[in-house]
């Protein structure tokens, strides 16, 4: 069979508007531009101009009760206490006081996107564990676990877990993936750092657990680590500039109709 030039063009033209995407845009949830009510358990943030409405919600919940005091201010809260190796730099404190191992608060964090987003990169500061109290146990261990993502349609991905300090040891792979704190990291260092990525695959949501590891003792000390700035990009939106290739396209089409009606 063979096939018109004009047709054909007019089918090229046709499949390329299927690949049309808006290009993604870098964004960054900085903790020095917002604000957090001390105590608060959930607050939403735009920061996105192009995106209408909240762009950002973060939650805790699980064992909140434990969530204390921590230089006379309610936790949660903005604060440069842990800085992470950057200098006075805010980032969002959560202190627990658990009263048993195991007990913990989930830090939830969802993105008003429809196609979700590609989360570079965030970072947690000041994974560590206290001194030993004899027997193999400490005061306490940080133990970050449950560290995954929730897609658009409910699929559960594994983090890319990176740039870990010197005091900050992983266990596991994959959705099981955790971190445990080795040593007693300085509040001013990096050395309780991890960065923490999903750029894989498009997220709509992300979420981990603070606990305590298995060698804190079994009434763990005051524990503490903070939630750092994230950079994401929205995953792009196919058919953006659909309406004006297609506008295109149909002048195409008539201007082609018009030629042919004339020549008959």
């Amino acid at each position: 069979m063979i096939v018109h030039p004009h047709k054909w063009r007019i089918a090229v033209l046709a499949a390329a508007l299927l690949f049309v995407v808006q290009p993604s845009r870098g964004l960054v949830m900085d903790w020095s531009s917002v604000s957090w009510t001390p105590g608060s358990l959930t607050n939403s943030y735009d920061i996105d101009s192009n995106n209408p409405g909240n762009d950002i919600t973060i939650a805790f919940s699980g064992n909140t009760w434990a969530l204390t005091n921590y230089w006379g201010e309610n936790s949660p809260f903005i604060t440069t206490t842990n800085q992470g190796g950057y200098q006075n730099d805010s980032a969002l404190m959560f202190a627990m006081d658990y009263t048993a191992k195991y007990q913990g608060i989930t830090v939830t964090v969802t993105f008003n996107y429809s196609n979700g987003v590609y989360l570079d990169s965030f970072q947690l500061f000041d994974i560590d564990r206290g001194a030993s109290v004899g027997g193999g146990r400490y005061y306490w261990t940080d133990w970050i676990r449950n560290i995954w993502g929730t897609t658009t349609n409910g699929t559960i991905v594994a983090a890319t877990l990176t740039n870990l300090g010197t005091y900050v040891q992983r266990i596991g792979t994959g959705t099981n993936a955790s971190l445990i704190g080795t040593g007693t990291a300085n509040n001013t260092s990096d050395q309780g750092n991890a960065t923490i990525v999903f750029n894989q695959v498009g997220i709509q949501s992300f979420q981990y657990t603070y606990t305590t590891y298995s060698n804190s003792q079994s009434n763990p000390s005051e524990q503490h680590v903070q939630l750092y700035d994230f950079n994401y990009r929205p995953v792009p939106e196919i058919g953006v500039a659909w309406a004006p290739l297609g506008v295109l396209a149909v002048g195409l089409a008539v201007h082609q109709w018009r030629r042919r009606r004339a020549a008959a």
